[in-house]
């Protein structure tokens, strides 16, 4: 897990942060951004391939 990763928290803040990318990207199913927790990496590879998003544009959603 790289450190942007580590202070996102996903773990305390995944539901809010599925929201955030659940609404910037209508094609992510609730599958796509199951989240288990060491999985980030996979997570955000998921993410990436549905949408063509870079890892650096995924955290600054949910960032935002």
């Amino acid at each position: 897990m790289d450190k942007e990763m580590m202070k996102l928290n996903l773990k305390a803040n995944w539901s809010s942060m599925r929201k955030k990318l659940r609404s910037e990207y209508s094609s992510l199913s609730q599958a796509d951004l199951d989240y288990t927790i060491g999985q980030e990496d996979k997570l955000f590879e998921r993410i990436e391939k549905k949408t063509g998003a870079s890892r650096d544009e995924i955290i600054s959603i949910i960032r935002a």
